[in-house]
Formats: C-alpha cells, structure tokens, sequence
C-alpha cells in the first residue's frame, strides 16, 4: 500500500500541499536547498540554514528602528545560533487562544492531523500578511502584530515584555515597521525551524509529530530526550504557562510546543522516542513517549516521574493510541491520529486539576 493511501485523508494532502508551495514561494532558496538534499546530507542543510534564518533574523531586528529596550525582547526569542547542538531546539512555540486550544484538545482520529496541519499553515498565512503591508489597514497590521506578539508567537519572559511595549503603540492605531519587521523575523525562524522538515519528510517512511499544549499556570522545560529509534529533528525547549488576559477564560491564551523525531535511514525499525519535562515553578517531572514503527501500530505514552528513556520503551506496554497519567495535581492526555501509517500525529495535553 502506498503511502498516501495509508496517510488516508486527501484534507492533510491538500494541506501540506499547500504547505510546501507556500514555504517554496517564500523561501526559493531554503527550499531548493532542503529538496535536493540527500537523506543522509539533510541534517546538515537544515542545521545550516535554521542557523542562517537565526542569523538574518537577529540582523534584521539590531538594524530596526525598535526602541532597545523591545530589541531585547524579541532577541531571545530567535534562539541560539551560536551552539551547534541547539539549532534543533526551537525556542519560540506557537500560542493559541482558547476556541484553537479546545479543538487541538478534542480532537480525534484525523481531525488530530488535519488541526496540527492547519495550526502550521496559519503561521504562514500571518507571515505572508505581514510581508505585503500595503495590502492591509492600519488597523488591520496593528491586529495581526498585537496576535502575534500576545497570541501567536512566545517566548518566556519576552511576549509579556513586548506586549507592555506595544501598548501606547496600538492606542493611536499604527505599528512601526521596525515591530513588524521584527515579527516577520520571528515568524521566519518558526516557519523554517517547524515547516522543513514536515515537509521534507512527511512523505517518508516513519515519522511522528507531537503538539504539547500546556493548560496549566506555569512554565515547562524539556530537560532530556531519549532516541530508541530514529532521531529527533525539531523540539520544542519551553513552553510557557497561560496567559490570563482577563477574567474571562475565553480570553486565555496557551502555549504549544512541537516535537519531531523521524526513522534512520536504512534502520529495520522506525521511530521511537523519549521525552521528560519538568515544570519549572515546582520542579514536577513527567515524561511522554512516541512510536511509529515500521510495522505494526503507533504507540503513546505517558507518565510522571519518569526519565525519558522509560518513556521510550513505555510504549510497549499498552500499544495503544491513547494513554493518560495523573498525579495530585496535573493530568496528562495522549491521542494519536490513526492505528497505523507511516507518519504519526500526537496531541499531548497536561491541565492542572481543578
């Protein structure tokens, strides 16, 4: 059976169609760079040019007209470019607000692929909006720039920062083009860091794709990831905790972290991996495991107090499609898009008990 056929939804086609046609008009070089690259050469061509987006991003934020003070916030959000072993390690990850938070958490079977892959198109929409300026209103730009600086786009410590910044701005109704420059240099890291090797590989044997939306009032960190098959590609470093606008929760808007492992080449299994986070605040530790074999049925799992290398070989246990854990205070959820296919989707949720 062919993989689009085990792949099953002609929606998720489009979609990644879509996908790839836009990041190939957007991004012509990063594009043609990562296509032709061989299997074994395209580690390095995306190391290379996640490092050169960071670094035309930064340069393009130093040389705005943004105050200073705002050029420091928006600085940790590029990530490192630096250390070679962080360039796989995204440190900004996407916000949503609550109706895009309700249907990621309640989605099943397809849904579970098709809302992951339309949460990645929206990111380019908001890019693509954002590079053609004189195609919106004031209004409109000071709309876009407001969600992707509150809503859309985080990073710990910063979103608030920059958000507080923008305050005097948005009461007389226009943005500087320094502070949209610098969102469209936020949002080109995103797209690259996320959108590459979705599409390189989503047509590949055995891969998995996990959101991680953090319902809970504080922040998370990765502290370790464990590879029993296969590799890491793209991972989200931390996820901050929900940001409470008003009262109301459907003004609530919460963080979600990607994570991307995929088979080695030639390897006889597929991909297996590991992930433990801890909360910050507290110290809590829970671990979450993905599995999309080769042959046979993907896997969840999930748990507290546990490393990630048990997280990894934990999805033998119940070789289901969906697992939970609780503690006194947190619940976690788990589901996968489909019993077996060569590219698996997960949507894991951890919520503070009320």
């Amino acid at each position: 059976m062919d993989n689009q056929n085990k792949l099953g939804s002609q929606k998720i086609q489009e979609i990644l169609e879509r996908i790839k046609q836009t990041f190939a008009k957007c991004y012509p070089e990063y594009y043609a760079r990562a296509m032709s690259a061989t299997d074994e050469e395209f580690d390095e061509v995306y190391k290379n040019i996640v490092s050169e987006v960071r670094a035309k991003s930064l340069a393009k934020i130093q040389a705005s007209d943004m105050p200073e003070e705002l050029k420091m916030s928006f600085v940790p959000m590029l990530g490192k470019t630096q250390k070679d072993d962080d360039v796989h390690y995204a440190d900004s990850f996407i916000m949503v607000g609550q109706s895009t938070c309700d249907l990621l958490v309640n989605s099943r079977g397809d849904e579970i692929a098709v809302n992951i892959m339309e949460l990645l198109e929206s990111q380019q929409q908001l890019q693509q909006k954002l590079s053609n300026p004189d195609s919106l209103s004031g209004e409109e730009i000071v709309k876009i720039v407001s969600k992707c600086l509150s809503v859309t786009l985080g990073g710990i410590a910063a979103t608030t920062s920059i958000a507080l910044g923008i305050m005097s701005i948005t009461v007389v109704g226009t943005i500087p083009a320094g502070i949209v420059s610098g969102v469209i240099a936020l949002l080109d890291v995103l797209i690259c860091q996320i959108v590459l090797p979705l599409i390189k590989w989503f047509v590949k044997e055995a891969v998995c794709f996990m959101l991680l939306v953090n319902k809970t009032n504080k922040n998370i960190k990765m502290v370790e990831g464990c590879d029993a098959h296969g590799h890491s590609e793209s991972m989200t470093r931390e996820i901050s905790k929900i940001e409470v606008e008003s009262n109301d929760a459907k003004n609530h808007v919460y963080s979600v972290g990607l994570y991307f492992t995929k088979k080695n080449k030639g390897a006889l299994y597929g991909t297996k991996y590991g992930m433990q986070f801890k909360f910050i605040e507290d110290n809590t530790k829970f671990a979450v495991g993905v599995e999309c074999p080769l042959n046979g049925p993907n896997k969840c799992y999930v748990a507290f107090n546990q490393t990630a290398r048990q997280a990894a070989d934990g999805t033998q246990k119940k070789k289901s499609q969906y697992a939970s854990a609780s503690n006194d205070c947190y619940v976690i959820e788990q589901r996968c898009d489909t019993k077996e296919s060569e590219i698996a989707f997960f949507i894991t949720t951890i919520t503070e008990k009320q």
